[in-house]
């Protein structure tokens, strides 16, 4: 795979070796990311020991790092010595680096502490004693989130307050993962990205297809698909009970979003499910939607859950009712049945789209908040509330096969002017097409305070 982007995921990196001292690197974020990409790349760079763990005894473990350290320090006698501890280990290593600044990177740690439960508490010990006050750089990276919280990052965890610096990867912003499809047109780079989501694997599969379709149909509508089993897997490393967590993703997949509702699919009490939640939404895979204008959002009743990843919530709400047809090769059959409902999963992803352009791409105040409005009578895709409570922006984004026109722009401004909140001097309306606007609209735009935002400017270099 070709090294794309993460610039400042590097300097990070580089900034934390290039420190005086010794320095603990936390990496951490779901699978799929390009976490281990991200350190090979950072260690072509640096005298770094990079050992990528599986799910081997300790005692293998130790001799293979081991190994890994005598290649890399051009060591070569380092392995022949079998050490019975972790610290026989990190001892040696010590007395041939010649307080020589080092990387040390352990890639897929949780399996390591699989391996050894007491792993943790052993680099403590070390740190404490010898590497804190050295020269040392120590990264540690998983993407078992429930195990890098509880190994590094929770207060009672071994290595808490230690680290020097953590970093949770995230997909690539929109603008980045269309870098995987120079050719295609605009609109085509908004349909990949509601297949990817910016996971940059997924992104680099997608990119052998000539455009989405195609993406479509091999990845996931064919039995032998390199995602078609994908959610599965995820689960299955990530989680110890991943059938009640697949059966919250269906049932949210399929529309349930109140946790009463959820609840009642599921035949459970609500307040058995706040554990489960509370981990998806630690693994990034759903998240909770609250009305940007709650005044208490952590205690709001007007919540509702639903999947945040793109790739998720297309397999979850699209997908999987066909699973048994794609397992008996009637992909076609799938694709067609599929071929309508794709624009509305489509349109969710636009909005994901215009919802990141208005919080990295446009300059105003940091404190203004950003997200969706809804009540009983009317919604608003995207709002901006600065800490006064005044209205910053209003916004609408329209996925349709047609310009945006005047009538979009009055019925916005109308449900804005119901909301009844007072608008900052320099508020702003903003209205995102995927197929352009009319030309009484651009005409409107120049007179009043709108902003068209379509494909061109979206994904404008950055």
């Amino acid at each position: 795979m070709n090294f794309i982007n993460r610039t400042k995921e590097l300097q990070s990196l580089r900034k934390e070796f290039e420190s005086e001292g010794s320095s603990l690197f936390i990496l951490y974020g779901r699978r799929r990311l390009g976490k281990t990409t991200l350190l090979r790349e950072f260690s072509k760079s640096i005298p770094a020991i990079y050992y990528l763990a599986d799910q081997s005894l300790d005692r293998e473990n130790i001799q293979s790092i081991a190994k890994t350290i005598a290649l890399s320090l051009n060591e070569p006698t380092f392995d022949s010595v079998l050490y019975p501890t972790w610290y026989a280990l990190f001892d040696s290593l010590d007395r041939i680096r010649h307080h020589q600044k080092i990387c040390l990177i352990l890639d897929e740690y949780p399996y390591l502490c699989g391996s050894n439960p007491a792993l943790s508490s052993i680099l403590q010990k070390q740190w404490d004693e010898h590497w804190e006050q050295g020269s040392i750089m120590l990264v540690l990276n998983g993407s078992a989130l429930s195990m890098m919280y509880k190994e590094t990052l929770q207060p009672n965890s071994p290595l808490f307050g230690r680290r020097t610096a953590q970093l949770c990867l995230q997909p690539f912003h929109y603008w980045d993962s269309a870098k995987f499809f120079p050719s295609l047109s605009l609109i085509e780079q908004v349909k990949m990205f509601s297949i990817t989501g910016g996971i940059p694997y997924y992104c680099h599969l997608a990119s052998r297809y000539a455009n989405s379709r195609e993406a479509l149909m091999g990845l996931i509508l064919t039995r032998d698909g390199p995602l078609r089993m994908e959610p599965k897997f995820l689960l299955k490393e990530d989680v110890s009970d991943p059938k009640t967590y697949w059966s919250l993703l269906s049932v949210i997949g399929r529309g349930a979003n109140r946790i009463s509702e959820i609840a009642s699919k599921l035949g459970m009490a609500a307040n058995q499910l706040t554990t489960y939640l509370s981990a998806l939404m630690e693994m990034a895979y759903i998240y909770r939607e609250i009305p940007i204008t709650e005044k208490n959002p952590a205690k709001s009743k007007k919540g509702l859950y639903k999947i945040g990843d793109p790739f998720l919530k297309l397999w979850f709400s699209q997908i999987l009712p066909y699973e048994s047809w794609i397992e008996m090769d009637k992909s076609q059959a799938v694709w067609n049945l599929l071929a309508d409902k794709l624009p509305h999963h489509e349109s969710t992803c636009f909005e994901m789209i215009c919802k990141e352009y208005l919080q990295f791409r446009v300059l105003m105040p940091p404190e203004v908040r950003i997200g969706r409005y809804w009540d009983k009578e009317k919604e608003v895709d995207i709002l901006g509330i600065d800490k006064l409570d005044r209205l910053y922006f209003s916004a609408e984004c329209k996925w349709q096969q047609k310009p945006v026109g005047i009538q979009t722009y009055l019925e916005l401004e109308e449900k804005t002017k119901q909301l009844n909140q007072t608008k900052h001097s320099d508020f702003t309306f903003y209205l995102f097409s995927g197929y352009g606007f009319t030309k009484e609209l651009l005409t409107l735009a120049k007179k009043n305070p709108i902003r068209l935002i379509g494909l061109e400017e979206l994904y404008e270099k950055y």
